[in-house]
């Protein structure tokens, strides 16, 4: 067994110095946790807007249903809000011989205050994923680093920019766990629902990128399910 989990329990000990308070702790958050609801692990959703939902638990994050997303490119996305938390997670999945578009959380990451380093554990899908030095816009001449991905795979999205691919024979799903709910940093608006962040659209990326994922597909048999470039 393999458990993949946020938590602040680290801060916590190091504010308080006191396992005591953090083991034996008699408070009970009753707005977010009530003990005598039987029904607060069903997994019941509440969808409070595109691609935005919050539950308490999630039984099967396989089988989670996502929304349809396309400004990241081709794919599917949901955003949970996990038990009233300012932790969050979201789930992606994009098809096969398809990939996601430049981006980077670098230029945001200060926006709603803290927010944690982030990890994509990777449910299904064969690929890689390109990942440029913090502070460079990838383009030609820029070089990049390229880190493959299967079933299972945890993954850093490093520092910088970064790109998904998905070369393999199955849709690649992956989960992340972060801080920064925006339902409390006051970010719940066009930038989550539209882009998520700083990213390079297809017409003007390093041609080399598309390229290189060509040539991995053609090397696995898989066909290509990009849409076609805009004519300039």
């Amino acid at each position: 067994m393999r458990l993949y989990a946020a938590t602040n329990a680290p801060t916590t000990f190091n504010l308080f110095a006191s396992p005591e308070l953090v083991f034996d702790c008699p408070m009970v958050f009753h707005d977010r946790y009530n003990p005598a609801d039987g029904k607060y692990f069903s997994g019941r959703v509440n969808k409070l807007r595109d691609r935005f939902a919050e539950t308490n638990f999630i039984a099967d994050v396989h089988a989670v249903s996502l929304d349809r997303w396309v400004d990241r490119g081709p794919g599917a996305n949901m955003m949970f809000s996990m038990a009233g938390g300012h932790f969050i997670c979201h789930v992606s999945e994009f098809p096969v011989g398809s990939y996601k578009k430049g981006h980077t959380g670098e230029f945001t990451r200060s926006r709603g205050g803290l927010i944690s380093n982030v990890a994509y554990l990777f449910l299904s899908g064969e690929g890689y994923d390109l990942q440029w030095t913090a502070g460079t816009r990838p383009g030609p001449d820029v070089e990049w680093e390229r880190l493959d991905f299967g079933t299972g795979t945890l993954m850093s999205p490093g520092t910088g920019y970064h790109q998904h691919f998905n070369v393999g024979a199955e849709p690649a799903r992956y989960l992340v766990l972060r801080y920064g709910n925006p339902r409390y940093s006051g970010s719940a608006g066009a930038r989550y629902r539209e882009t998520g962040g700083v990213q390079i659209e297809f017409e003007d990326e390093d041609p080399r990128i598309r390229e290189l994922f060509f040539r991995e597909l053609e090397k696995r048999g898989v066909e290509s399910n990009m849409p076609e470039l805009s004519a300039a």
